[in-house]
């Protein structure tokens, strides 16, 4: 039972061919929505499979691994944000504030020093590791310096960076490369994922599902700003924006200014004589309808959008602040 995603796969072929010297904790790294946290619970079906196959490969059978598949394994502990509910598929719902905290460290610490239920092994996941804060870090760290025998931390981070040093050096680093496009082609094809979704995540599969799922219907509104002969309907941004549940307007709000942002990016890429990096398929009209565009307003724009993405996350009034952004779009042209 190899991971599900088949761009993991050589990796985890690797970590097979040394399965026997796997360290006690590992720090998994790379960016958002390559599948570091598919790779993870494969290494804990590995190490909790009752009857593995060849090289300890996990049999997805057993009762180790159906009790894991169903998220209650007595030997499995996962260490998450109180707000993740999906960390499968879900980039966008946990703010910067939500920290994993000293309380959760405790728990494990009370937990993991019990001898295992099924006599395999004790995996402790941690995801993501950059959330968790400096009374919790100081916790872990000393799980880490003398963990239970057979005990393994999986700490998946997409900021290795933000997780403590001291941390960092007790673990095994992992480092995950964003899958190149042939490797992921055929998967994003049967998932319906265009080269624009692709590559307005910087070709993450699994964030570009997410966001497609999540932000349907902004599709519409995004085509709009390619239609340089069609006026920008203001009304149905600010539309879009109340209708969101307002639990999700502030990822919504950041995931509209953020693809703003970037087609600004795109727009000057033509500019100088280079291809759309985020919007591969509109390289035609970009460069057809450049010279509509103010270059100085667009280098304004682009330069208050920086601004606008660091308050998109807490707005006062998501949509003023879209249909502002909007409306100085509009005006590249006017």
């Amino acid at each position: 039972m190899l991971p599900s995603f088949s761009w993991l796969e050589p990796t985890a072929k690797h970590l097979l061919a040394h399965r026997e010297r796997w360290a006690h904790a590992w720090l998994i790294s790379g960016a958002e929505g390559i599948g570091k946290y598919a790779l993870a619970r494969w290494m804990a079906y590995s190490l909790l499979c009752e009857t593995p196959l060849e090289q300890g490969e996990p049999c997805g059978h057993c009762t180790g691994c159906q009790w894991l598949t169903a998220h209650r394994h007595p030997d499995y502990y996962a260490c998450l944000p109180e707000n993740i509910e999906n960390p499968d598929f879900n980039f966008l719902s946990f703010a910067e504030s939500d920290w994993i905290k000293l309380d959760a460290i405790r728990k494990l610490h009370d937990r993991i020093y019990l001898p295992a239920h099924r006599q395999q092994a004790k995996v402790i996941l941690i995801y993501p590791a950059e959330l968790v804060n400096l009374a919790a870090s100081n916790a872990l760290l000393k799980l880490l310096e003398e963990p239970p025998s057979n005990t393994y931390f999986l700490l998946i981070t997409h900021h290795p960076h933000q997780v403590l040093a001291t941390l960092r050096s007790r673990c095994h680093q992992l480092k995950l490369a964003t899958p190149p496009h042939d490797m992921v082609a055929a998967w994003c094809e049967s998932a319906d994922i265009s080269a624009d979704d692709l590559a307005q995540t910087g070709q993450a599969p699994l964030k570009a599902l997410s966001l497609k799922k999540t932000h349907e219907s902004f599709k519409p509104l995004l085509q709009s700003l390619f239609n340089m002969n069609q006026r920008i309907d203001i009304d149905s941004w600010k539309s879009w924006i109340d209708k969101c549940p307002k639990a999700e307007r502030r990822s919504a709000l950041a995931y509209a200014i953020d693809s703003l942002h970037k087609l600004s990016h795109d727009w000057l890429r033509v500019h100088h004589g280079l291809k759309p990096r985020f919007f591969p398929s509109q390289h035609i009209v970009l460069k057809e309808n450049l010279h509509k565009i103010s270059i100085p307003k667009l280098l304004n724009m682009d330069h208050a959008l920086k601004t606008v993405q660091q308050h998109s996350k807490h707005p006062l009034n998501p949509a003023w602040l879209l249909e502002h952004s909007v409306i100085q779009y509009a005006a590249l042209w006017s």
